[in-house]
């Protein structure tokens, strides 16, 4: 085990063998066991073989007698240096994991679908969701209640679909302090030895800022379509349609905008002075028969205000 041929062993001390940073607990084991107030211990240590090789171990130390005066021992040393890499190796991977995961603003989880239980969630997850999800790490389906409502049937057929392959899936959701956000979560079954599904882990991430950017973007270009047909339409309307024309392009942009009252005016820029003002309302639109309703008329040439 420690590359030294047994009479080479012959002589040499707890201290000869140990390794620097596991001596004190073996002296201080061995001084119990020599003072009578234990009679075995067992300790995992380092060795130091030929060579300087390190070998980790687990020794079982007991007393051959209960005599205080007799100081010999037998010692059974089991070579678990296999084992020992294996799990500082994990312990590598782990606190890398932990790291990625501490530094990425998404949150990875981990759903044990027999019990129902959150197993794991990375540190992003409080400021995505607005609390700790562990604080119902046993019961993860209240996440449910912070779905919006045009968006629950989504979410549940998402993550209900994760259970037999990988599936993204968008929606909204109101946090706790009133902040509607946009989340992203994709998932994928976890499964086990005998191909049986037990867990799903996936990945959310808030995609608000991106959300808000394509909505800019599509009203953006819906506004360039709206205000491109409304001035085509005015280049070829006979005269004597332009009052009907201004009225549905009022119609139109009022729509547009959500709002309920619009107006458009000609403007003189020598004269400084309105020379037609035309006004559209939605809610005399609603009020007023289509037949009887008229745009308010042009009014005389007013004065702008300075």
């Amino acid at each position: 085990m420690l590359g030294e041929d047994a009479d080479d062993l012959v002589g040499k001390t707890v201290r000869d063998l140990t390794h620097p940073d596991d001596l004190a607990a073996s002296v201080r084991e061995i001084a119990r066991l020599r003072n009578g107030e234990i009679r075995a211990f067992t300790i995992e240590k380092r060795y130091v073989g030929r060579g300087g090789r390190i070998v980790w171990a687990r020794t079982k130390v007991s007393r051959i007698r209960s005599e205080p005066e007799d100081t010999r021992h037998v010692i059974y040393v089991e070579d678990i240096s296999d084992r020992a890499a294996a799990e500082t190796a994990r312990s590598v991977s782990e606190e890398r994991f932990r790291q990625m995961a501490e530094a990425v603003e998404q949150d990875f989880w981990i759903v044990d679908i027999d019990r129902v239980s959150l197993v794991y969630h990375s540190p992003a997850a409080e400021k995505i969701w607005g609390f700790d999800p562990a604080v119902n790490a046993d019961d993860p389906q209240r996440i449910g209640e912070l779905v919006h409502r045009d968006d629950f049937e989504r979410f549940t057929l998402g993550f209900g679909n994760m259970l037999v392959e990988a599936t993204e899936v968008e929606y909204r959701i109101t946090r706790p302090d009133g902040a509607l956000r946009w989340l992203r979560s994709k998932g994928f079954p976890v499964p086990s030895a005998d191909g049986t599904t037990h867990r799903i882990a996936g990945i959310t991430e808030d995609v608000t800022a991106r959300k808000s950017a394509e909505q800019a973007t599509h009203v953006q270009a819906d506004l360039e379509r709206l205000l491109t047909r409304v001035a085509t339409g005015f280049i070829t309307i006979p005269e004597e349609k332009i009052a009907a024309g201004v009225e549905q392009a009022l119609a139109d942009i009022v729509a547009f905008a959500g709002v309920d009252v619009g107006y458009i005016a000609i403007f003189d820029a020598q004269r400084i002075a309105y020379e037609e003002v035309h006004l559209w309302s939605a809610r005399d639109r609603d009020r007023l028969p289509r037949s009887s309703y008229r745009p308010a008329q042009p009014r005389a040439s007013t004065k702008c205000p300075r």
